[in-house]
């Protein structure tokens, strides 16, 4: 009897240690993202960047007069990116319809207010973005970016391989189709770090803050008092050197 009750407390301790060892497979061995069970997922806000532009050797002209920051409004389904030149001359607002592919580039130079609208669904390439669509290899490895959780992948202009920097996204904020028709197309999350083209100029982008808030939804209407104008003219106007 003695020796059957001390067999039976060797298998109670062996069916402990089995079970505890059965916890830590399950729950201390698993991805860095599947134990973040509290990580932050929004779909609403907007995320304010840096902006360093380059272009045939004239970076420093580039930097002293375009836009050094770059506003970001998103709330699923619609992304508005809203620019301002030094003192305010000028203005230039992008908004984005991420369901139906329609945007509309918005600018106001000095008062004078010029609207052009496109249907990007068409042919999938974006008249703000030019014809070179950033293409990226998305399964990156896990990095720590802004305190978050991200993930970082090696992505390059257009299709020049030789034209690489690392791009760092929060997999947590946005939604699926948030990057669809703006260079990071195939990227599930927001964008916190990268670069992309605007016709002959590459743009460095880096964020520097992010807020979890409700919008108002005038935010992505077409404001009132623009003239629609010209694909061709609103080229000109801007004076990107798209194609």
């Amino acid at each position: 009897m003695l020796f059957y009750g001390y067999r039976s407390k060797i298998r109670l301790i062996q069916f402990f240690v089995i079970f505890l060892f059965s916890l830590l497979l399950l729950f201390g061995c698993q991805e860095p993202g599947e134990t973040q069970s509290n990580v932050e997922k929004f779909e609403s806000g907007y995320v304010v960047y840096n902006l360093a532009w380059h272009g045939s050797g004239v970076e420093s002209v580039f930097n002293a007069f375009f836009p050094s920051e770059l506003k970001v409004y998103f709330s699923k389904p619609y992304v508005r990116m809203e620019m301002s030149t030094m003192g305010g001359v000028g203005r230039a607002v992008f908004l984005l319809n991420t369901k139906k592919g329609e945007g509309n580039v918005m600018v106001s130079v000095i008062g004078v207010r010029s609207r052009y609208k496109e249907v990007i669904a068409k042919d999938n390439v974006s008249f703000l973005f030019g014809t070179n669509r950033t293409y990226s290899e998305v399964e990156g490895a896990d990095t720590i970016y802004m305190d978050r959780h991200c993930k970082y992948a090696t992505s390059y202009i257009g299709t020049d391989e030789a034209n690489t920097y690392r791009l760092i996204y929060a997999p947590e904020i946005g939604w699926a189709t948030m990057n669809d028709y703006i260079p990071f197309n195939g990227v599930n999350g927001l964008v916190l770090s990268g670069s992309f083209c605007l016709g002959k100029i590459m743009v460095d982008i880096e964020a520097k803050e992010l807020v979890q808030t409700e919008l108002d939804p005038a935010l992505f209407q077409v404001e009132d008092g623009y003239k629609e104008i010209s694909r061709s003219a609103m080229e000109q106007l801007l004076g990107f050197g798209f194609k």
